[in-house]
């Protein structure tokens, strides 16, 4: 499960920190405020490809990072510590397209 996202100069969000709980979470907002910028940003933790024309202007990168609650899922063998239920992601998105994923 999400619980904590975090969002950093992708194109109209500046600074946005979100905690989701158990059940439903909505997300809501006027047009332009950047709703979809979120699911693009979980797109972006996904794999999806990036592009620096996402990057807030004037800014030189973006920078998503999303802690993930893995307990319940079964075998977590991609964690060196199988007892661990926590799941760190994280994105930076440069100009250059030097881009940087961190797990």
């Amino acid at each position: 499960m999400l619980e904590f996202l975090t969002i950093e100069n992708l194109a109209v969000i500046s600074a946005a920190e979100m905690e989701f709980g158990p059940g439903l979470n909505v997300i809501t907002g006027e047009t332009g405020a950047g709703k979809s910028m979120i699911v693009q940003a979980l797109s972006l933790l996904r794999g999806e490809r990036a592009s620096a024309s996402w990057i807030r202007s004037g800014e030189e990168s973006a920078r998503i990072q999303a802690l993930f609650d893995t307990e319940g899922l079964g075998s977590a063998e991609f964690l060196e510590d199988p007892h661990e239920t926590a799941l760190n992601l994280e994105r930076i998105v440069r100009e250059g397209g030097k881009g940087r994923v961190r797990i």
